[in-house]
């Protein structure tokens, strides 16, 4: 590069001055992350894949953590604890799995339809006492 081009270059943003740019094959931030170190997804995902027993109907089964987790709130909701009904009760929408939610209502039998419709009013009656 002659001096008549480096006049020209126009230093600014995004355009710092040759001297001052990182050398090839140098890391900007050379005390960075050690290699091998994990991220908080990273240690999620693998903890909640490592495999665990439980019981099922008497007989050991080997599932991963995040199924038997599952597994528990889906049994939670059944035995009619509200706050995991309303956990399984969005899944679904929350992981794609149907795109809207009345799909998901009318895949019910007409009476299951009646119970969660029971279910939903008096959530809402709960909360307008508590705006009250």
């Amino acid at each position: 590069m002659s001096k008549d081009d480096e006049d020209a270059y126009e230093v600014g943003y995004g355009r710092p001055p040759k001297k001052a740019r990182f050398k090839k094959g140098r890391s900007g931030n050379p005390k960075g992350r050690p290699k091998g170190s994990k991220n908080f997804k990273s240690i999620v995902k693998d903890e909640l894949g490592r495999p665990v027993e439980i019981r099922v109907n008497g007989q050991r089964r080997k599932v991963s953590q995040f199924e038997a987790v599952v597994m528990r709130a889906v049994g939670d909701a059944i035995s009619g604890k509200p706050r995991q009904i309303g956990l399984i009760m969005d899944l679904p929408n929350r992981f794609g799995l149907i795109e809207d939610e009345e799909r998901l209502v009318r895949a019910l039998a007409p009476e299951d339809q009646r119970i969660l419709e029971r279910i939903i009013m008096r959530r809402v009656e709960e909360a307008l006492k508590v705006l009250s």
